[in-house]
Order: C-alpha cells, then sequence, then structure tokens
C-alpha cells in the first residue's frame, strides 16, 4: 500500500481548503496508507478518519522563525522512519519546506492548489514586503522542480503553461460535492422565499464591500427583501464591513449572521446564492449552493465560477466587479419567481462532474500512475 503524506500547516481554522484536505484524506485512507502532517498540537475543526495517521511537528506553537530548524529535522526524520512515498503539499507558502525536507530521498512531491493562481500573481506585484517576494520567487521556481501540480480548473492549468511548467505536470481535479449536501434535496425549493444567502468568512478575498454596494441598489428597489451573510473573521476588516453597512442604513437587510454548524440545512430556506468574491480556487459555498438546487449569481472572475454556473441555465455570471450589473441580475430574479423556479430546476444538469466517486477515482488514479 502505498506511502501518501499530506502537509497541511494548520487545521484549527474553518476554511473550505482545510474541509477540501481532510475529506480527501479520509477518502484516500480507504486506498492507501495516509498520514496528515502539521505544525502544531491543534484540535482540527473537522472530523478525521481513524484510518489517518496524524503527526504534529511542533508540541507547543512558536514563532516559525525560531523554530524552522527544528521543523525540518522533525519533519525529515517522520518521512524517512515512516518510508513515506508521495507528499502532497496542501499550502503553497511552506513548498520550499517541503522540497528541502525531501532532498536525497526518493520521495515525489504534489503541491495541491487551492485557489486561482493568476489572482495570487497579481496580488503579489503589488506586495512591497521584500521576503514574501523572495519566498514567491523561490516557490516559484520550486513549482516547476516538483512532480507535478494539482489545480481546480482549466483556467488555473492554462496559467501555469504560461508560467513555465510543463503540461505533463498539471493535473485538474475538482473538489467535490459532499453526499450529506445531495440527501434531503428532494424538498420543495423556497421560490417564495424573500431572503438571499451568502456564505464565507469574512475577509478581503471575499469582496464583501462589493456585496454592500450592490445590496444598497436591491434594497433601493426591492426593501421587503434581507441578505444574510454566514461566517466569521478578523476584527478589523470586519468591523469595516459593519460600518460600511450603518454608513448605508442597511442593518435591517444586510444581516452578519455569524458561523453556522448546521450551514448544511439552512440552505433551502433562502431564495438564491450570491458570491462577490475578488478571487477564488473553486468554490465549495457554490458547489453547496448547486447541491441545495439554489440560483446563483456571481462575479465571474478569473477561476472557479464559470465551472460551476451555467450562466442563463442555472444563474447568472456577471463581469467581475461590476456592481450595477450584479444589483440587476439580482433584481431580475427578485422579479421573477418562475425564473428562479427554473435556475432551481436545472441546478444538478451539471452536478455528476463534481461527483465524489468519479473525482476520487481521479486521485487513486493519478497516485497509482507516479
Amino acid at each position: 500500500m502505498k506511502k501518501v503524506l499530506f502537509f497541511k500547516p494548520r487545521v484549527n481554522v474553518i476554511e473550505g481548503g482545510l474541509r477540501v484536505t481532510i475529506n480527501v484524506c479520509n477518502s484516500l485512507s480507504n486506498f492507501f496508507d495516509v498520514h496528515l502532517v502539521n505544525f502544531f498540537e491543534e484540535k482540527c475543526v473537522f472530523d478525521i478518519s481513524s484510518k489517518v495517521k496524524q503527526y504534529v511537528i511542533l508540541k507547543n506553537e512558536v514563532r516559525m522563525r525560531y523554530a524552522i530548524f527544528k521543523v525540518l529535522i522533525n519533519f525529515r526524520k517522520y518521512v524517512k522512519a515512516n518510508n513515506i512515498e508521495l507528499i502532497i503539499s496542501e499550502t503553497r507558502q511552506f513548498l520550499f519546506l517541503v522540497y528541502i525536507v525531501t532532498i536525497g530521498l526518493n520521495v515525489k512531491i504534489l503541491y495541491h492548489n487551492h485557489f486561482s493562481i493568476l489572482e495570487f500573481l497579481n496580488l503579489q506585484k503589488n506586495n512591497k514586503d521584500l521576503k514574501e517576494k523572495v519566498l514567491n520567487m523561490i516557490n516559484s521556481f520550486i513549482e516547476k522542480k516538483i512532480t507535478g501540480i494539482i489545480v481546480l480548473t482549466e483556467s488555473d492549468k492554462q496559467t501555469y503553461v504560461n508560467l513555465g511548467v510543463k503540461k505533463e505536470k498539471l493535473s485538474k481535479i475538482y473538489n467535490w460535492i459532499d453526499e450529506k449536501l445531495l440527501k434531503n434535496t428532494l424538498r420543495e425549493y423556497s421560490v417564495n422565499s424573500k431572503q438571499i444567502i451568502t456564505v464565507g468568512r469574512i475577509d478581503y478575498p471575499k469582496g464583501y464591500e462589493y456585496l454592500i454596494e450592490v445590496a444598497k441598489l436591491v434594497f433601493a428597489k426591492h426593501p421587503d427583501w434581507q441578505w444574510h451573510i454566514y461566517g466569521d473573521g478578523e476584527t478589523e476588516y470586519k468591523n469595516k464591513i459593519i460600518d460600511l453597512i450603518k454608513r448605508n442604513n442597511l442593518q435591517s437587510h444586510v444581516i452578519l449572521m455569524g458561523n453556522r454548524s448546521d450551514i448544511y440545512d439552512l440552505y433551502q430556506k433562502y431564495s438564491f446564492y450570491v458570491m462577490t468574491s475578488r478571487y477564488e480556487g473553486l468554490p465549495m459555498v457554490l458547489l453547496e449552493a448547486k447541491a441545495k438546487k439554489l440560483p446563483i449569481v456571481s462575479f465571474d472572475i478569473n477561476s472557479g465560477p464559470s465551472d460551476i454556473v451555467r450562466d442563463g441555465i442555472d444563474g447568472f455570471l456577471v463581469k467581475p466587479f461590476d456592481c450595477q450589473n450584479m444589483a440587476d441580475k439580482i433584481c431580475e430574479l427578485i422579479e421573477n419567481p418562475e425564473l428562479r423556479q427554473k435556475f432551481s430546476d436545472n441546478a444538478h444538469g451539471n452536478i455528476d462532474k463534481f461527483s465524489k466517486e468519479k473525482i476520487i477515482k481521479q486521485w487513486c488514479d493519478l497516485i497509482d500512475g507516479l
């Protein structure tokens, strides 16, 4: 049985990337000897299968600049002691660390990319932090040296080719839709609901400033509707969004609902889903909304939405950051319950490509083929 190690530095933060990592680890543990390695001793926010072997590199949380040599030594010892054959890095930030750990060992490396590489590089152009710029250059070099890269979309695949990564090193594997979400979808769609839903961490990449601008335009026409946002975030950015809500007198329309562990059960009480993100990988929230047969309105950013939403069939794709156009599309759905129902009826039309069975087979074929 092939020995496969997943490296995910932190496991105590609720975010889509971690959920995908744990789902993949749990499922692949039925076919491979799977190990999950992280930096610190902390409780994972998602359930990990008993078949997955866990290892913590550092027993106590310390500043990484002081612990880097200990990390390298402990990590390398674990890889050698357990005869690891493949390491899958779930982070780009520490790709250099994985590369150093495996020098001189017969260990293959895959990088599992969870976000739009094009948008990340665009952000790096404006980054004035010299240390981060150097680290990005190092990781860009390492990406060309490792065994392969797993991407989420065709767009990201093409971006890597343009950056000089050989096409044969690239594999596109979608995230799958949680089977729990597909249960109970026989319940009738809430076409008469007057509530919009958005789910996601309240931070800069999610573009909540755009959401507030769109909401201002929508609720000027439809004051009897509400927009509920589920998720939490860092205090500074969250306070900025709260202030924008107040300044635009939207307190009774845009409501921050916080984190909910039962979010899967809440989707079906809403009329449709809206996403205003600046960038994404393959947004799990859109897959969740689609599984629950919600119409979707999303900015058509570089990576993600167009792989999930079929414009004019089960939702609307809007030119990125065009708040007026997005508001118009939302109003069109609000004013046309028949269109909402049509989009809901069509939601599962392309769901097969996100099936767990199909995607697990792709993972197994990739690993077995190395």
